[in-house]
C-alpha cells in the first residue's frame, strides 16, 4: 500500500547547503563591486589615484548544479569540479568591461557535497552563537572580609562584525551604576558612552525613565570612582577599546572641546559600523519590540535608535519584565551553513587585497607615478596572484572550503548507504566557530526547540554524545539560519476542526510567541482532531514541553511523525514502542553496518528502506557508478 508519510506527501529533505551556496553566489558580484567602490574611494579621498571611481561589474550568469557525467569525469580522473570565475568589471564612467579573471571556484553538486582531487568532501552544518542582544542574569563571588555574591543583569550586544561588548547592572546586594564592559574586561560609565555616541541629556533620560526609582537613584560606588568615570577618563578608554587608539592621545591631551568632538565624532563612526547582518537585526529587532511593539529597524548595522531601544528593554528585563534568553535555544543560535565559510574566505580575501593593492600604489606614488584606471586594473590582476597556476582568491576560498574542521571526506569504497546518506543532515556544536561545550549536563540533553527539528536520538555513544546531532527530515534551515520544522495549521469551521493540507515551517522564535496562535500538537493525534472527538490533546510550546489540553485550543500539529526523526531513527521498526538508549544504539548500528555477500530483505520494514538510497550520496549500481535520485515526494 502507497501512503504518504504522515498525511501528506513532503519534498525529499536536500541539503541544507544547496540554497546556502546559490545565494553566496548570487550575490558575489555586489560584495566585490562594494568592497571595490569603498576601496577606490578611499584612495580617491587620499589623492593616490587620478579617476574618479564608479565600479560597475556585469552580472554573471546563475548557477546551475553540474550533470552527473561531469561528477563522474572528476572521480574517475581524480580531479576536482570547479571552473574559471571571471567577472567583467569597469572602474569608472569611460573605461571599457574587461576580464578579471579571480580564479578556479568550486562547484557543489545537487547534493549539497564537492568533488576535490577525486574525493566528496561534505561541509558539517555546524551551531554556533549568534549575532544580535541577549539577556541574562550572572553571579560573581566577591570577598569583602566575607564572602558573599553579587548579581548582575547583563546584555550582551554581539554583532557579526565588530566590537563585542556588555551592558551591565548590579542589583544585589546593593543596586550599583549601569556600566559598559569591553571585551578586555575593562569597563566604563554607561552614562558618558552615551554621550559619546552622541546622546543627548534629554534623551539619556528618556531611556532609563523606568529606572528612576529602583536602579539609578541606588548606587553605591567605591571611593574614586566617580573622576574614574569622568567623561575625560571614559573618552579615552572608550576609544582605546574600539581600536581607535592611534593618533588619539594627543587630540585629548589638549583638553580643547573641538577635538573632544572630533573625538566622540570617530566613536560615533567605528561603534555605528558594527554590522549585525540580517539575522543579529532580526534577533535586535524581537528585543526592542518586547517594549516597542512596532519598532521595524531595518539596517544591518546598528544604529543610535538600536542603542536607545536595546537599553529601554534592558531596564524592562531589569525590572521583571522578560525571562532571560536561554542559550541552548536553537532560536539564539546560528546554523554556519557553506555560504557562512564562503563568506569567511572572501572577507580575508578583501582585506589582504586592500593591503597588497595599498603596498602598491604607495611604490608607484613614490616613484612619481600617476594611477589612472589602466595602471588599477593592472594592479588589480597583479595582487591577485599567489602561485604560478593559482590565485589568492581560489587559495583562500579552497582553504575554508576543503581544510576546515569540518570538511568531511567521503570514502571512494564507503558501502554504508545510511551513513552516506546522514551525512547532509549532520549538525553539531563543536569546530572552528562553533560553541565549546564541555561535560556539563545541560547543552547535551534534549531541548525543548529541538522537537521536530533536531532527532531525539541519532547522536555517537562517545564524547560527542548531545554535541553531535542530526536534522530531522521534517526541518529546514530559514533564509536566516534558523531551523525550522514541517507543521500545518489548524483552523475551525462552524465548530469543526479542519487540518490544513499546505505545510508551514515554525521556529523557535514563532513557537513562543502568543500571535502563533495556540499549542502544537504532536504527529499522533491527528485522528483525535480529524474525527472531532473531545479527548484531550497532548502539545507542547515552548519549555512547558509536555501538557494536555482541549482541542480547542490547538493551533497547530506537526505534519507526520516521521518528520521528527533523522532518516537513520526512521528505519528503527516499532520506535515508540523501544527504550530511547537502545534507539541512539540502533542509529549508530545502522551506520556502521557493512554489506553482505547474500543479504535477504528485512521481515519488518519501516518503509525508508527504498529512500537510504535516494538520499546517499554514494550508491553503487550495476555500473558501478555514483549515482543520486530525487523524487518529487516522498512516497512508502
Amino acid at each position: 500500500m502507497q501512503t504518504s508519510i504522515g498525511q501528506m506527501a513532503l519534498p525529499l529533505p536536500p541539503s541544507p547547503h544547496r540554497k546556502s551556496f546559490e545565494l553566496f553566489y548570487g550575490s558575489l558580484v555586489v560584495r566585490i563591486k562594494r568592497w571595490l567602490n569603498e576601496l577606490l574611494d578611499q584612495l580617491k579621498t587620499e589623492r593616490r589615484i587620478v579617476f574618479d571611481p564608479a565600479v560597475h561589474i556585469r552580472q554573471i550568469p546563475p548557477f546551475s548544479f553540474p550533470e552527473m557525467d561531469m561528477e563522474q569525469s572528476c572521480r574517475i580522473q581524480a580531479g576536482t569540479l570547479e571552473k574559471a570565475l571571471i567577472i567583467w568589471p569597469s572602474l569608472d564612467k569611460r573605461q571599457a568591461h574587461w576580464d578579471w579573471d579571480l580564479g578556479n571556484f568550486p562547484l557543489m553538486t545537487s547534493r549539497g557535497s564537492f568533488i576535490y582531487n577525486g574525493n566528496e568532501h561534505v561541509l558539517i552544518v555546524q551551531l554556533s552563537n549568534s549575532p544580535g542582544i541577549f539577556f541574562s542574569w550572572e553571579e560573581k563571588e566577591t570577598r569583602r572580609n566575607v564572602l558573599f555574591k553579587e548579581r548582575y543583569a547583563v546584555a550582551k550586544l554581539c554583532p557579526k562584525q565588530g566590537i563585542h561588548l556588555d551592558f551591565s547592572k548590579k542589583v544585589a546586594p546593593r543596586n550599583g551604576p549601569f556600566r559598559v564592559i569591553f571585551r578586555n574586561r575593562e569597563t566604563a560609565s554607561l552614562e558618558n558612552y552615551l554621550r559619546a555616541l552622541g546622546f543627548s541629556e534629554e534623551e539619556r533620560k528618556e531611556i532609563f525613565i523606568g529606572a528612576e526609582d529602583n536602579i539609578a537613584n541606588g548606587s553605591e560606588e567605591k571611593k574614586g570612582e566617580k573622576a574614574s568615570d569622568s567623561f575625560e577618563k571614559d573618552i579615552r578608554l572608550i576609544a582605546r577599546n574600539l581600536g581607535l587608539r592611534r593618533g588619539l592621545e594627543e587630540e585629548l591631551s589638549s583638553g580643547r572641546d573641538q577635538n573632544e568632538n572630533a573625538i566622540c565624532g570617530k566613536i560615533r563612526k567605528k561603534f555605528y559600523s558594527n554590522l549585525l547582518g540580517r539575522l543579529g537585526r532580526a534577533q535586535v529587532n524581537r528585543r526592542i519590540r518586547r517594549v516597542d511593539p512596532t519598532f521595524a529597524g531595518a539596517s544591518e548595522t546598528i544604529t543610535k535608535e538600536d542603542v536607545a531601544g536595546i537599553l529601554k528593554s534592558f531596564v524592562a528585563f531589569i525590572n521583571g519584565e522578560g525571562d532571560q534568553d536561554d542559550p541552548w535555544d536553537l532560536g539564539n543560535l546560528k546554523v554556519r551553513l557553506v555560504e557562512d565559510y564562503l563568506e569567511d574566505g572572501t572577507n580575508h580575501w578583501f582585506n589582504s587585497m586592500g593591503l597588497k593593492i595599498r603596498k602598491k600604489v604607495e611604490d608607484e606614488v613614490r616613484k612619481g607615478n600617476r594611477i589612472g584606471t589602466m595602471e588599477m586594473k593592472d594592479i588589480l590582476k597583479e595582487a591577485n596572484k599567489d602561485a604560478p597556476r593559482s590565485t589568492l582568491f581560489s587559495r583562500l576560498i579552497y582553504d575554508r572550503i576543503f581544510r576546515s574542521f569540518l570538511s568531511h571526506v567521503i570514502p571512494k569504497g564507503q558501502n554504508n548507504l545510511v551513513e552516506a546518506a546522514s551525512l547532509t543532515r549532520k549538525i553539531t556544536y563543536s569546530g572552528g566557530g562553533g560553541i565549546l561545550v564541555g561535560h556539563e549536563r545541560e547543552p547535551r540533553d534534549f531541548h525543548w526547540s529541538h522537537y521536530g527539528r533536531i532527532c531525539p536520538l541519532e547522536s555517537p555513544q562517545s564524547d560527542e554524545i548531545g554535541t553531535s546531532l542530526s536534522l530531522t527530515v521534517g526541518a529546514r534551515i530559514n533564509e536566516l539560519g534558523i531551523i525550522e520544522t514541517a507543521c500545518n495549521k489548524i483552523r475551525r469551521e462552524n465548530g469543526n476542526i479542519k487540518i490544513e493540507p499546505e505545510v508551514c515551517w515554525i521556529s523557535p522564535w514563532e513557537e513562543v510567541e502568543e500571535k502563533t496562535g495556540g499549542w502544537i500538537a504532536f504527529p499522533d493525534q491527528r485522528e483525535i482532531l480529524e474525527k472531532g472527538r473531545t479527548d484531550l490533546i497532548q502539545v507542547h510550546r515552548g519549555q512547558e514541553t509536555l501538557k494536555t489540553v482541549s482541542p480547542s485550543e490547538v493551533g497547530y500539529i506537526h505534519n507526520n511523525e516521521a518528520g521528527m526523526f533523522s532518516l537513520a531513527a526512521n528505519l528503527i521498526p516499532f520506535r515508540k514502542h523501544n527504550d530511547p538508549t537502545r534507539g541512539v544504539m540502533a542509529c549508530g548500528f545502522f551506520k556502521q553496518a557493512l554489506p553482505l555477500k547474500g543479504p535477504t530483505p528485512p521481515r519488518v520494514k519501516t518503509g525508508f528502506e527504498r529512500l537510504i538510497p535516494q538520499a546517499a550520496i554514494h550508491w553503487k549500481g550495476k555500473t558501478s557508478c555514483s549515482i543520486f535520485c530525487q523524487p518529487e515526494k516522498w512516497e512508502i
